[in-house]
Protein backbone atom coordinates (compact mmCIF):
# COMPACT_ATOMS: atom_id res chain seq x y z
CA UNK A 1 0.00 0.00 0.00
CA UNK A 2 2.79 2.67 1.02
CA UNK A 3 4.93 1.28 -2.19
CA UNK A 4 1.48 2.44 -4.31
CA UNK A 5 1.46 5.50 -2.29
CA UNK A 6 5.23 6.54 -2.95
CA UNK A 7 4.24 5.86 -6.88
CA UNK A 8 1.45 7.44 -7.30
CA UNK A 9 3.14 10.63 -5.13
CA UNK A 10 5.92 10.44 -8.23
CA UNK A 11 3.54 10.29 -10.92
CA UNK A 12 1.69 13.42 -9.34
CA UNK A 13 5.12 15.36 -8.92
CA UNK A 14 6.31 14.47 -12.44
CA UNK A 15 4.67 17.66 -14.20
CA UNK A 16 5.81 19.89 -11.67
CA UNK A 17 9.35 19.10 -12.53
CA UNK A 18 8.84 18.75 -15.98
CA UNK A 19 7.65 22.49 -15.74
CA UNK A 20 10.70 23.70 -13.72
CA UNK A 21 12.95 21.93 -15.84
CA UNK A 22 11.23 23.75 -19.37
CA UNK A 23 10.63 27.29 -16.95
CA UNK A 24 14.73 27.20 -16.02
CA UNK A 25 16.04 25.95 -19.38
CA UNK A 26 13.61 29.00 -21.17
CA UNK A 27 14.98 31.12 -18.95
CA UNK A 28 18.56 30.19 -19.03
CA UNK A 29 18.19 30.79 -22.79
CA UNK A 30 16.75 34.21 -23.24
CA UNK A 31 19.29 35.27 -20.61
CA UNK A 32 22.05 33.71 -22.80
CA UNK A 33 20.57 35.98 -25.78
CA UNK A 34 19.84 39.10 -24.24
CA UNK A 35 23.42 38.34 -23.07
CA UNK A 36 24.38 38.64 -26.78
CA UNK A 37 21.93 41.09 -28.11
CA UNK A 38 23.89 43.42 -25.60
CA UNK A 39 27.21 42.85 -26.10
CA UNK A 40 26.27 42.95 -30.17
CA UNK A 41 25.06 46.48 -29.01
CA UNK A 42 27.93 47.37 -27.41
CA UNK A 43 30.27 46.72 -29.82
CA UNK A 44 28.63 48.44 -32.90
CA UNK A 45 28.40 51.76 -29.90
CA UNK A 46 32.35 50.78 -29.45
CA UNK A 47 33.46 51.14 -33.35
CA UNK A 48 31.01 54.51 -33.27
CA UNK A 49 31.98 56.34 -30.21
CA UNK A 50 30.28 59.54 -31.62
CA UNK A 51 26.54 58.45 -31.45
CA UNK A 52 24.41 61.04 -29.88
CA UNK A 53 21.16 60.14 -27.76
CA UNK A 54 19.00 60.76 -30.97
CA UNK A 55 21.42 57.80 -32.74
CA UNK A 56 19.96 55.40 -30.27
CA UNK A 57 16.32 55.84 -30.83
CA UNK A 58 13.58 57.82 -28.39
CA UNK A 59 14.49 58.05 -24.94
CA UNK A 60 17.87 56.49 -25.63
CA UNK A 61 21.11 56.92 -23.93
CA UNK A 62 24.85 56.20 -25.29
CA UNK A 63 25.33 53.63 -22.10
CA UNK A 64 27.77 52.22 -24.71
CA UNK A 65 30.19 55.20 -25.32
CA UNK A 66 30.66 55.38 -21.44
CA UNK A 67 31.46 52.14 -20.92
CA UNK A 68 28.34 50.41 -19.46
CA UNK A 69 26.05 48.35 -21.14
CA UNK A 70 22.96 48.76 -22.83
CA UNK A 71 19.52 48.31 -20.93
CA UNK A 72 17.79 45.18 -22.14
CA UNK A 73 14.75 46.10 -24.06
CA UNK A 74 12.55 43.02 -24.82
CA UNK A 75 8.48 43.14 -25.49
CA UNK A 76 6.55 41.57 -22.37
CA UNK A 77 4.05 40.08 -24.73
CA UNK A 78 6.40 38.61 -26.66
CA UNK A 79 8.68 37.21 -23.62
CA UNK A 80 5.23 35.82 -22.25
CA UNK A 81 4.38 34.42 -25.78
CA UNK A 82 7.26 32.42 -25.70
CA UNK A 83 7.63 31.27 -22.43
CA UNK A 84 3.69 29.87 -22.46
CA UNK A 85 4.37 28.00 -25.64
CA UNK A 86 7.41 26.57 -24.18
CA UNK A 87 5.87 25.21 -21.16
CA UNK A 88 2.98 24.42 -22.42
CA UNK A 89 5.03 21.98 -24.93
CA UNK A 90 6.71 20.37 -22.10
CA UNK A 91 3.95 20.04 -19.58
CA UNK A 92 1.48 17.94 -22.11
CA UNK A 93 4.08 16.46 -24.14
CA UNK A 94 5.25 12.82 -22.99
CA UNK A 95 8.51 12.13 -19.99
CA UNK A 96 10.49 9.85 -22.45
CA UNK A 97 13.50 10.90 -23.94
CA UNK A 98 12.62 11.58 -27.36
CA UNK A 99 10.22 13.90 -25.64
CA UNK A 100 12.85 15.83 -23.71
CA UNK A 101 14.56 16.12 -27.58
CA UNK A 102 11.53 17.56 -29.01
CA UNK A 103 10.87 19.64 -26.33
CA UNK A 104 14.85 21.16 -26.19
CA UNK A 105 14.18 21.60 -30.30
CA UNK A 106 10.90 23.35 -29.71
CA UNK A 107 12.72 25.84 -27.08
CA UNK A 108 15.79 26.50 -29.80
CA UNK A 109 12.67 27.44 -32.38
CA UNK A 110 11.50 29.28 -29.74
CA UNK A 111 14.68 31.23 -28.82
CA UNK A 112 15.14 32.32 -32.57
CA UNK A 113 11.83 33.66 -33.01
CA UNK A 114 12.92 35.91 -30.11
CA UNK A 115 15.62 36.92 -31.37
CA UNK A 116 14.69 37.51 -34.73
CA UNK A 117 11.60 39.84 -32.47
CA UNK A 118 14.18 41.53 -31.17
CA UNK A 119 16.33 41.98 -34.08
CA UNK A 120 12.95 43.98 -35.59
CA UNK A 121 12.59 45.64 -32.33
CA UNK A 122 16.15 47.39 -33.08
CA UNK A 123 15.64 47.85 -37.06
CA UNK A 124 12.86 49.47 -36.11
CA UNK A 125 14.80 52.33 -34.24
CA UNK A 126 17.29 52.36 -36.65
CA UNK A 127 14.70 52.94 -39.35
CA UNK A 128 13.66 55.99 -37.34
CA UNK A 129 16.93 57.23 -36.61
CA UNK A 130 17.62 57.09 -40.32
CA UNK A 131 15.57 59.20 -41.33
CA UNK A 132 16.53 61.52 -38.52
CA UNK A 133 20.04 61.55 -40.08
CA UNK A 134 19.65 61.66 -43.78
CA UNK A 135 20.76 64.94 -44.18
CA UNK A 136 23.83 64.12 -42.45
CA UNK A 137 24.33 61.07 -44.44
CA UNK A 138 23.73 62.76 -47.55
CA UNK A 139 26.82 65.06 -46.77
CA UNK A 140 28.94 62.24 -45.65
CA UNK A 141 28.08 61.00 -48.85
CA UNK A 142 28.86 63.35 -51.14
CA UNK A 143 32.39 63.76 -49.41
CA UNK A 144 32.88 60.31 -49.87
CA UNK A 145 32.06 60.43 -53.40
CA UNK A 146 34.29 63.20 -53.89
CA UNK A 147 37.54 61.85 -52.26
CA UNK A 148 36.80 58.18 -54.26
CA UNK A 149 36.94 59.84 -57.73
CA UNK A 150 39.96 61.38 -56.10
CA UNK A 151 38.41 65.07 -56.02
CA UNK A 152 38.82 68.31 -52.89
CA UNK A 153 35.91 68.13 -50.88
CA UNK A 154 35.81 70.99 -48.40
CA UNK A 155 33.03 72.62 -45.72
CA UNK A 156 32.42 74.98 -43.49
CA UNK A 157 29.73 76.62 -41.63
CA UNK A 158 29.88 79.51 -44.86
CA UNK A 159 31.00 77.72 -47.76
CA UNK A 160 31.45 75.29 -49.92
CA UNK A 161 33.73 74.03 -52.90
CA UNK A 162 33.44 70.90 -55.14
CA UNK A 163 36.30 69.84 -57.75
CA UNK A 164 35.54 66.97 -60.30
CA UNK A 165 38.70 67.68 -62.54
CA UNK A 166 40.06 64.95 -64.66
CA UNK A 167 37.45 62.46 -63.77
CA UNK A 168 36.03 61.88 -67.47
CA UNK A 169 32.51 62.53 -66.36
CA UNK A 170 30.08 62.82 -69.49
CA UNK A 171 27.22 64.77 -67.20
CA UNK A 172 27.54 67.08 -64.33
CA UNK A 173 26.71 65.18 -60.88
CA UNK A 174 23.30 65.78 -59.56
CA UNK A 175 24.32 65.42 -56.00
CA UNK A 176 25.92 68.70 -55.96
CA UNK A 177 22.16 69.87 -55.50
CA UNK A 178 22.73 68.78 -52.29
CA UNK A 179 24.74 71.96 -51.56
CA UNK A 180 23.18 74.12 -53.63
CA UNK A 181 22.54 76.20 -50.62
CA UNK A 182 25.97 76.80 -49.96
CA UNK A 183 28.46 75.63 -52.93
CA UNK A 184 30.25 78.88 -53.89
CA UNK A 185 33.29 76.90 -56.11
CA UNK A 186 32.48 74.02 -57.99
CA UNK A 187 34.76 72.75 -60.39
CA UNK A 188 34.73 70.76 -63.35
CA UNK A 189 37.53 71.09 -66.14
CA UNK A 190 39.14 68.11 -68.17
CA UNK A 191 35.84 66.08 -68.57
CA UNK A 192 33.52 65.18 -71.56
CA UNK A 193 30.67 67.22 -70.54
CA UNK A 194 28.67 68.42 -73.41
CA UNK A 195 25.34 70.12 -71.88
CA UNK A 196 24.81 72.22 -68.90
CA UNK A 197 22.09 71.36 -67.08
CA UNK A 198 19.35 74.17 -66.57
CA UNK A 199 19.53 73.12 -62.61
CA UNK A 200 22.72 74.26 -62.22
CA UNK A 201 22.02 77.89 -62.82
CA UNK A 202 18.40 77.50 -61.27
CA UNK A 203 19.37 76.18 -57.87
CA UNK A 204 23.23 76.27 -57.28
CA UNK A 205 22.74 80.50 -56.74
CA UNK A 206 25.80 81.34 -54.47
CA UNK A 207 27.79 79.69 -57.00
CA UNK A 208 31.26 82.85 -57.19
CA UNK A 209 33.43 80.34 -59.20
CA UNK A 210 32.61 77.87 -61.74
CA UNK A 211 35.32 76.32 -63.91
CA UNK A 212 34.58 74.56 -67.19
CA UNK A 213 37.54 74.57 -68.98
CA UNK A 214 39.15 71.66 -71.30
CA UNK A 215 34.98 69.82 -71.92
CA UNK A 216 32.59 69.62 -74.78
CA UNK A 217 30.22 72.45 -74.03
CA UNK A 218 28.50 73.34 -76.74
CA UNK A 219 26.54 76.59 -75.82
CA UNK A 220 25.91 78.45 -72.33
CA UNK A 221 22.29 78.61 -71.26
CA UNK A 222 20.52 81.96 -70.93
CA UNK A 223 19.84 80.93 -67.35
CA UNK A 224 23.72 81.36 -66.16
CA UNK A 225 22.05 84.65 -65.44
CA UNK A 226 20.25 83.46 -62.60
CA UNK A 227 24.12 83.24 -60.98
CA UNK A 228 23.74 87.11 -59.75
CA UNK A 229 26.95 86.20 -57.08
CA UNK A 230 29.21 84.48 -60.08
CA UNK A 231 32.65 86.29 -60.03
CA UNK A 232 34.89 83.75 -61.99
CA UNK A 233 33.85 81.98 -64.92
CA UNK A 234 36.33 79.65 -67.00
CA UNK A 235 34.82 78.47 -70.33
CA UNK A 236 38.28 78.18 -72.28
CA UNK A 237 38.47 74.82 -74.27
CA UNK A 238 35.09 74.19 -75.23
CA UNK A 239 33.24 74.61 -78.42
CA UNK A 240 31.27 77.66 -77.44
CA UNK A 241 29.71 79.28 -80.59
CA UNK A 242 28.39 82.09 -78.96
CA UNK A 243 27.59 84.06 -75.39
CA UNK A 244 24.32 84.86 -74.19
CA UNK A 245 23.07 87.98 -73.75
CA UNK A 246 21.90 87.05 -70.10
CA UNK A 247 25.08 86.88 -68.86
CA UNK A 248 24.94 90.80 -68.46
CA UNK A 249 23.21 89.72 -65.32
CA UNK A 250 25.87 88.30 -63.97
CA UNK A 251 27.00 91.69 -62.35
CA UNK A 252 29.71 90.39 -59.82
CA UNK A 253 31.82 88.74 -62.59
CA UNK A 254 35.30 90.05 -62.56
CA UNK A 255 37.33 87.58 -64.58
CA UNK A 256 35.70 85.98 -67.74
CA UNK A 257 38.05 83.15 -69.97
CA UNK A 258 36.32 82.18 -73.47
CA UNK A 259 39.61 81.58 -74.58
CA UNK A 260 39.91 78.46 -77.43
CA UNK A 261 36.39 78.87 -78.49
CA UNK A 262 34.77 79.76 -81.65
CA UNK A 263 32.53 82.42 -80.67
CA UNK A 264 33.70 84.74 -84.00
CA UNK A 265 32.13 87.63 -82.18
CA UNK A 266 31.36 89.51 -79.23
CA UNK A 267 28.13 89.61 -78.12
CA UNK A 268 26.61 93.20 -76.56
CA UNK A 269 25.75 91.28 -73.17
CA UNK A 270 29.20 90.29 -72.52
CA UNK A 271 30.17 94.27 -72.96
CA UNK A 272 27.93 94.69 -70.05
CA UNK A 273 29.58 93.48 -67.47
CA UNK A 274 30.89 96.55 -66.38
CA UNK A 275 32.85 94.80 -62.95
CA UNK A 276 34.75 92.90 -65.24
CA UNK A 277 38.55 93.04 -64.55
CA UNK A 278 40.12 90.40 -66.62
CA UNK A 279 39.22 88.96 -70.08
CA UNK A 280 40.69 86.05 -71.76
CA UNK A 281 39.65 85.98 -75.79
CA UNK A 282 42.83 84.24 -76.81
CA UNK A 283 41.94 81.81 -80.31
CA UNK A 284 38.23 82.84 -80.40
CA UNK A 285 38.31 83.67 -84.52
CA UNK A 286 37.61 87.60 -83.83
CA UNK A 287 38.27 89.73 -86.28
CA UNK A 288 36.96 92.83 -84.74
CA UNK A 289 36.39 94.45 -81.86
CA UNK A 290 33.23 96.26 -81.09
CA UNK A 291 33.35 99.67 -80.15
CA UNK A 292 30.83 99.56 -76.79
CA UNK A 293 34.57 97.82 -75.36
CA UNK A 294 35.37 100.91 -74.22
CA UNK A 295 32.51 99.92 -71.36
CA UNK A 296 34.49 97.59 -69.57
CA UNK A 297 36.22 100.50 -68.00
CA UNK A 298 37.36 98.28 -64.90
CA UNK A 299 39.56 95.83 -66.89
CA UNK A 300 43.10 95.06 -66.03
CA UNK A 301 44.14 92.17 -67.97
CA UNK A 302 43.10 91.94 -71.62
CA UNK A 303 44.12 88.95 -74.11
CA UNK A 304 43.10 88.69 -77.68
CA UNK A 305 46.20 86.97 -79.28
CA UNK A 306 45.58 84.17 -81.54
CA UNK A 307 42.68 85.61 -83.22
CA UNK A 308 42.34 88.10 -87.13
CA UNK A 309 42.56 91.46 -85.52
CA UNK A 310 43.89 94.15 -87.80
CA UNK A 311 43.24 97.52 -85.60
CA UNK A 312 41.12 98.35 -82.57
CA UNK A 313 38.56 100.65 -82.20
CA UNK A 314 39.29 104.09 -80.54
CA UNK A 315 36.74 103.84 -77.54
CA UNK A 316 39.78 101.75 -76.05
CA UNK A 317 40.84 104.51 -74.72
CA UNK A 318 38.46 104.59 -72.14
CA UNK A 319 40.73 101.55 -70.15
CA UNK A 320 42.16 103.54 -68.22
CA UNK A 321 42.85 100.35 -65.65
CA UNK A 322 44.14 98.37 -68.52
CA UNK A 323 47.74 96.82 -67.18
CA UNK A 324 48.17 94.39 -69.47
CA UNK A 325 47.24 93.81 -73.51
CA UNK A 326 48.07 91.11 -75.53
CA UNK A 327 47.17 91.24 -78.98
CA UNK A 328 50.21 88.83 -80.31
CA UNK A 329 49.46 86.52 -83.60
CA UNK A 330 46.92 88.61 -84.89
CA UNK A 331 47.34 89.96 -88.37
CA UNK A 332 48.07 94.09 -87.36
CA UNK A 333 49.75 96.02 -89.76
CA UNK A 334 50.37 99.24 -87.86
CA UNK A 335 50.45 99.46 -84.38
CA UNK A 336 46.94 101.16 -83.18
CA UNK A 337 47.66 104.34 -82.40
CA UNK A 338 44.73 104.13 -79.71
CA UNK A 339 47.26 102.48 -77.35
CA UNK A 340 49.55 105.77 -77.55
CA UNK A 341 46.60 106.95 -75.27
CA UNK A 342 46.46 103.89 -73.00
CA UNK A 343 48.65 105.21 -70.20
CA UNK A 344 48.44 102.79 -67.63
CA UNK A 345 49.65 99.89 -69.67
CA UNK A 346 52.66 97.72 -68.03
CA UNK A 347 53.10 94.72 -70.70
CA UNK A 348 51.83 94.87 -74.19
CA UNK A 349 52.12 91.80 -76.72
CA UNK A 350 52.33 92.65 -80.47
CA UNK A 351 54.79 89.77 -81.51
CA UNK A 352 54.00 87.84 -84.92
CA UNK A 353 51.69 90.34 -86.71
CA UNK A 354 52.72 92.25 -89.55
CA UNK A 355 53.76 95.06 -87.81
CA UNK A 356 56.70 96.97 -89.99
CA UNK A 357 57.35 100.76 -87.94
CA UNK A 358 57.96 101.15 -84.31
CA UNK A 359 56.09 104.80 -83.95
CA UNK A 360 56.63 107.56 -81.57
CA UNK A 361 53.40 107.40 -79.36
CA UNK A 362 54.71 103.96 -77.73
CA UNK A 363 57.51 106.50 -76.01
CA UNK A 364 53.94 108.51 -74.48
CA UNK A 365 53.51 104.64 -72.00
CA UNK A 366 55.28 105.57 -69.36
CA UNK A 367 54.22 102.94 -67.14
CA UNK A 368 55.54 100.23 -69.93
CA UNK A 369 57.40 97.89 -68.84
CA UNK A 370 57.14 94.92 -71.07
CA UNK A 371 57.11 95.26 -74.55
CA UNK A 372 57.55 91.85 -77.03
CA UNK A 373 57.28 93.01 -81.09
CA UNK A 374 59.30 90.14 -81.64
CA UNK A 375 58.71 88.18 -85.05
CA UNK A 376 57.18 90.79 -87.18
CA UNK A 377 58.55 92.85 -90.01
CA UNK A 378 60.04 95.64 -88.49
CA UNK A 379 62.67 98.02 -90.31
CA UNK A 380 61.86 100.83 -88.55
CA UNK A 381 61.97 102.51 -84.91
CA UNK A 382 61.20 105.99 -84.67
CA UNK A 383 63.34 108.42 -82.22
CA UNK A 384 61.29 108.60 -79.62
CA UNK A 385 59.47 105.01 -79.92
CA UNK A 386 61.96 104.78 -76.52
CA UNK A 387 60.87 106.97 -73.91
CA UNK A 388 59.52 104.39 -71.90
CA UNK A 389 61.34 105.02 -68.71
CA UNK A 390 60.12 101.85 -66.66
CA UNK A 391 61.22 99.38 -69.61
CA UNK A 392 62.99 96.46 -68.27
CA UNK A 393 62.15 93.91 -70.91
CA UNK A 394 62.30 94.53 -74.84
CA UNK A 395 61.86 91.77 -77.27
CA UNK A 396 62.76 92.88 -80.99
CA UNK A 397 63.69 89.74 -81.87
CA UNK A 398 63.42 87.94 -85.31
CA UNK A 399 62.60 91.61 -87.15
CA UNK A 400 64.07 93.11 -90.19
CA UNK A 401 66.20 95.88 -87.90
CA UNK A 402 69.55 97.35 -88.65
CA UNK A 403 69.72 100.65 -86.56
CA UNK A 404 68.56 101.30 -83.14
CA UNK A 405 67.65 104.99 -82.31
CA UNK A 406 70.00 106.58 -79.43
CA UNK A 407 66.79 106.96 -77.15
CA UNK A 408 67.08 103.35 -76.33
CA UNK A 409 69.58 104.62 -74.02
CA UNK A 410 67.09 106.29 -71.91
CA UNK A 411 66.21 102.71 -70.74
CA UNK A 412 68.38 102.99 -67.47
CA UNK A 413 66.06 100.22 -65.94
CA UNK A 414 66.18 98.02 -68.76
CA UNK A 415 67.37 94.00 -67.94
CA UNK A 416 66.32 92.36 -70.53
CA UNK A 417 66.92 93.66 -74.45
CA UNK A 418 66.89 90.96 -77.30
CA UNK A 419 68.15 91.37 -80.96
CA UNK A 420 68.63 88.15 -82.29
CA UNK A 421 67.63 87.50 -85.83
CA UNK A 422 67.84 90.44 -87.04
CA UNK A 423 69.97 93.01 -89.82
CA UNK A 424 72.09 94.75 -87.15
CA UNK A 425 74.78 96.68 -88.49
CA UNK A 426 75.73 98.56 -84.89
CA UNK A 427 74.26 99.71 -81.53
CA UNK A 428 73.87 103.40 -80.61
CA UNK A 429 77.47 104.29 -79.12
CA UNK A 430 75.68 105.84 -75.40
CA UNK A 431 74.27 102.07 -74.34
CA UNK A 432 75.12 100.41 -71.57
CA UNK A 433 76.72 103.77 -70.01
Amino acid sequence: MGRQWQSKQRSLLAPDSHYLIALSLSLSLSLHLAKQVAAAECQRAAERPNRTRRDLGPGGRAHCARGRLPPLRLRPTGMTFTLANSMRACCCGPSSAASSSSSAASLREQAGHLAAKGTAGRAGQARGSAEAELEQQQQAAAAAAAEKRGSSFSQDARCCRLDFSHQKLSEIPSFIYTYERQLEELCLESNSIQELPRNLFAHCKQLKRLHLADNDIQSIPGAIGNLAQLEHLNASKNHISLVPDEIKRCRQLQSLDLSVNPLGKLTDGLLHLSRLKELYLNDTYLDFIPTNVGRLVELRVLEMRENDLKTLPKSMARLVKLKRLDLGQNDILNVPEVLGNISSLQELWLDQNQIQQLPDFLGKLQQLEYLDVSKNNISHVDADAFRCLKMRDLILSSNNIEHLPNSLCNLVQLTSLKLDDNEMVDLPAEIGR
